[in-house]
């Protein structure tokens, strides 16, 4: 059997592949959503992947959802977005290269920023690698409780068996001890018959009178 079994298929998928898709989608909510919480909007994400992941049934189809989610994400335009403008007439350009206000102003809470995306980023992986702990632990948990299950009816299959072929013996036990009680009985009868025909035989016997001698001639 070449597919993988129903559980099997999910040894394939590495962590680093779940991380991966689970960091895109946060990526693309975050940027959809405008929500402050990284946290909420993580576990918006994880909690889609691993409804996924309980649910799909192989590897290809979990796969094929996760890509078709991140791709959707991707294509939804930003909140608030408008075109952009028409382009400006050109102007005389400075000699001396400038920086807007603007950018000058935004790269310093962009490192800022990146640090907490990083921070935020090692936090969620922990919360992520502990999630998965906590998933293996309950997926082997059942995977034991099937395989007592399984035990549980296996010896009680066994011992059913062993009471129906007690009891066919017992029956069968029963019949052989009925056919020779029959049959002994069969054979009393018979032994009693002749005894009673040979004791007739010989009062028959003795109640005969006895011959008369002839006289001599």
């Amino acid at each position: 059997m070449n597919a993988a079994a129903p559980a099997g298929w999910r040894l394939e998928v590495t962590e680093d592949m779940r991380k991966g898709k689970i960091t895109e989608m946060y990526i693309e909510l975050l940027r959809l959503s405008g929500e402050n919480d990284r946290q909420k909007v993580w576990q918006s994400a994880a909690k889609f992947e691993l409804t996924l992941w309980t649910q799909s049934v192989d590897k290809a189809t979990y796969w094929t959802k996760l890509e078709k989610k991140v791709a959707a994400l991707k294509k939804k335009p930003q909140p608030g977005t408008v075109a952009p403008p028409l382009p400006a007439a050109p102007q005389q350009v400075s000699s001396a290269p400038s920086i807007p206000h603007q950018q000058q102003h935004q790269q310093a809470p962009s490192i800022q920023t990146q640090a907490q995306y990083s921070s935020q980023m090692g936090a969620n992986s922990m919360q992520f690698n502990q999630a998965m702990l906590m998933q293996q632990a309950e997926m082997l948990k059942k995977q034991q409780e099937q395989h007592q299950l399984a035990a549980l009816n296996h010896a009680r299959q066994q011992q059913a068996q062993a009471q129906a072929q007690a009891q066919a013996a017992a029956q069968a036990k029963a019949a052989a001890d009925k056919q020779q009680l029959q049959e002994q009985q069969r054979l009393h009868a018979l032994n009693l018959a002749r005894q009673q025909q040979l004791a007739t035989a010989r009062a028959a016997a003795a109640a005969a009178p006895a011959p008369v001698p002839t006289p001599p001639m």
